[in-house]
């Protein structure tokens, strides 16, 4: 029997559907990807690291693949916990579901609602985002890309500033101490993740919220913090994104049971 399985590459994702295409593992799979897909191509470093794959591919140069894949390993935490989670809370899984159809991700999903305890699942959806989207957009490496040739970028050139999953770990640390401040405090209307509430328009709240979110998310860039990590351009995309193309090759993300 085929397993339900998901593959992220630089131009897109693929979803294996095993025996039903029906299936809600099939549904999670494929949230799950394109989460990936817009993580990576509305941030700076996710769109420095699809930037240099192109170039690599292009070259056919080995070695630029390898500066690529060492640039994603550092980004790692960062996409797979935004991933899971967005695309198992709003599907109404929990832990049980998820390590019952991929056991492998239950601990980026534990990791994800430890940092969201208390918000209510729509709140944690925007402070999710927020966190994810804070960490991929390093100021430091938007001013180092003015500074030299994209093409000559190297892993090496990035301090902890720039890397997403050390900003990841500084932010939990901030986000422990000071909390998630006028997101946790939300009075609006909001409360759930039920499609039937935005069937027929948009999410009125959906930019002011996710403002608030990412603002929540860069405590760390606060002056009062001795190590900051600060941010660039981190207002967040509209909740409906262009499908993209599903076929490439190359930096993939593999997810398997």
């Amino acid at each position: 029997m085929r397993e339900i399985s998901g593959l992220y590459h630089r131009r897109g994702w693929r979803v294996d559907v095993g025996e039903d295409a029906d299936a809600d593992e099939v549904l999670v799979a494929s949230i799950h990807e394109a989460m990936h897909d817009r993580l990576q191509m509305t941030t700076i470093y996710g769109c420095t690291i699809a930037l240099l794959q192109e170039r690599a591919v292009r070259d056919d140069n080995p070695d630029g693949l390898n500066e690529t894949l060492a640039m994603q390993r550092n980004c790692t935490r960062v996409h797979e916990e935004f991933a899971t989670w967005m695309s198992t809370v709003p599907a109404g899984w929990g832990s049980e579901q998820l390590h019952e159809a991929f056991p492998l991700y239950v601990r980026h999903l534990r990791r994800a609602q430890l940092r969201t305890v208390g918000l209510g699942d729509y709140l944690a959806m925007h402070a999710c985002q927020g966190l994810a989207r804070a960490c991929m957009q390093p100021a430091g490496l938007a001013e180092l890309l003015g500074q030299i040739d994209a093409a000559t970028l190297t892993v090496g050139m990035l301090d902890h500033s720039m890397r997403p999953d050390v900003r990841l770990v500084r932010l939990e640390r901030a986000l422990r101490a000071r909390g998630w401040g006028a997101l946790g405090d939300w009075t609006g209307d909001a409360v759930d993740l039920s499609p039937e509430r935005f069937a027929e328009e948009n999410d009125p709240d959906w930019a002011e919220l996710s403002q608030v979110a990412t603002t929540g998310a860069g405590v760390c860039s606060r002056p009062q913090d001795a190590r900051p990590c600060p941010t660039t351009g981190t207002s967040t995309p509209s909740a409906h994104c262009a499908p993209r193309s599903r076929s490439g090759r190359h930096q993939t993300i593999r997810h398997r049971r």
